[in-house]
């Protein structure tokens, strides 16, 4: 199921990480821009190597619908078959018992409405395929144009994060939404 994703919208193609990817990977986990919004900051390149191999030898063998670790999927431009990002959807770092939506997309990608495509995408996936009751998504709170994509989703916001743990401080504060089955199939909003 996790291994063979593939999903094809109008602009984009989800797909398993691979090694193939790594170059256009590591400019999106190393972009500056990109990467200000994500908890763990920016990556080195052997990091996001062993990312690579956690997810196609860890992840992709081990996750199942009722236990997903993390589960994340290169974004490929479909006009320039080039890697611009990742999406996915695994437990939330600080809070292992939600599955959490996550995204990011190269810089240069930004304001096309691309997010919004792979994470509706995702959403999809997870809903409908995976069969997932709730999906949950955090953001940070001046994150504009991700809070957007969020919204447009569907998701609804609950509640500011409360972090105690500093092992994952870099969550604390951030904006926490959430969207059920029910409410997604109720505003179909695919």
């Amino acid at each position: 199921m996790f291994k063979d994703i593939y999903i094809e919208t109008e602009r984009l193609i989800l797909k398993p990480y691979c090694m193939e990817d790594i170059d256009d990977l590591y400019k999106v986990y190393s972009d500056e821009k990109v990467m200000s919004y994500i908890p763990e900051g920016v990556m080195s390149f052997q990091w996001v190597k062993d990312l690579i191999e956690w997810m196609v030898e860890d992840c992709y063998e081990n996750n199942t619908p009722d236990n997903i670790d993390k589960f994340g999927v290169s974004v490929v431009d479909k006009k320039k078959n080039k890697v611009i990002g990742w999406c996915g959807l695994g437990s939330l770092d600080c809070k292992p018992e939600d599955v959490e939506l996550f995204y990011g997309l190269s810089s240069e990608y930004w304001g096309q409405g691309l997010a919004t495509e792979a994470a509706m995408a995702m959403l999809h996936y997870g809903f409908d395929i995976i069969g997932l009751k709730r999906i949950i998504a955090v953001v940070k709170s001046d994150n504009i144009a991700s809070k957007k994509v969020i919204e447009k989703l569907g998701m609804k916001f609950k509640n500011i994060l409360n972090v105690d743990d500093p092992n994952y401080s870099g969550y604390d504060g951030e904006l926490y939404y959430a969207l059920t089955k029910d409410e997604y199939n109720e505003n179909n909003v695919l």
